[in-house]
């Protein structure tokens, strides 16, 4: 059964009547954000030696291994890029909040990125016996523009999020290209897992809210990354909305304007 109402989003526009509607925008660009400081510390520490594991698997990829080994060391590989990149995009959250987030625009392929996703996540997703499923149309292939670090993080938190509170069942993710007046990228993740509390999803997009799910048995989080996600989707002219019921899954719609090479 389909998630039913209790909407939240989270866009670079809103209004006076969100709220009233059930949709959350974006805080203001001066929103003050607790325990600050001491991310900021921690990010800058964890830095280096990141950087050194990834400087020693990359050294290890250049030595002759069998085939399999040599998948397995390049999927740690990226597994240790994409939390350097997320440790860089979380530092960027905290030191660019007042300044604005810089939005670097390349070519991207947005097929490869979202396969190299999917492998990553399939092992969390076998772990934990459920079935992970991407559906990503033909008319994604090719390169585009966008920033492919940011959008890779969005996704990496939303996926990541969908599989910690989904117990049994499934997570889809689809991506297709709506063209709109100008093409637009549309990623919908969707999950069979415990919801959200109706209470809760107003507040999702808060830093270190965490959705009141901790006492249940789940993995406990920071609270930052669906915070995180949706910042960088407001700074890439994009919108994310939820719609959720608790006990019976959440459905992510995230929408994000792209440009062909």
């Amino acid at each position: 059964m389909k998630p039913q109402p209790h909407p939240a989003a989270y866009s670079g526009s809103g209004g006076p009547g969100a709220a009233a509607s059930g949709e959350t925008d974006a805080p203001p660009a001066g929103d003050t954000w607790s325990h600050a400081g001491i991310l900021t510390m921690v990010c800058h520490d964890l830095r280096t030696p990141l950087q050194g594991l990834n400087g020693l698997l990359q050294w290890m990829a250049s030595s002759p291994l069998p085939p399999d080994q040599q998948e397995h060391l390049e999927l740690a590989r990226q597994c240790g890029t994409n939390l350097q990149n997320m440790l860089e995009g979380l530092l960027e959250c905290l030191l660019c909040e007042d300044a604005g987030f810089p939005v670097r625009r390349e070519a991207c392929d947005l097929v490869q990125l979202l396969r190299s996703l999917e492998t990553v996540f399939q092992f969390s997703a076998q772990e934990q016996e459920i079935m992970l499923r991407f559906e990503i149309s033909p008319e994604l292939g090719g390169r585009w523009l966008t920033d492919e670090v940011k959008l890779n993080q969005i996704l990496l938190n939303l996926i990541s999020n969908a599989i910690k509170y989904t117990p049994a069942g499934f997570v889809r993710v689809g991506a297709r290209l709506v063209r709109l007046t100008d093409p637009v990228l549309q990623v919908e993740i969707e999950d069979s897992g415990a919801g959200i509390e109706a209470a809760q999803l107003p507040r999702v997009f808060e830093m270190f809210s965490r959705g009141g799910k901790d006492e249940d048995g789940f993995p406990a989080g920071t609270g930052l990354g669906l915070a995180i996600a949706g910042r960088l989707t407001q700074a890439m002219k994009g919108r994310i909305q939820i719609t959720s019921r608790e006990d019976q899954g959440t459905r992510i719609l995230l929408t994000l304007p792209v440009a062909p090479v």
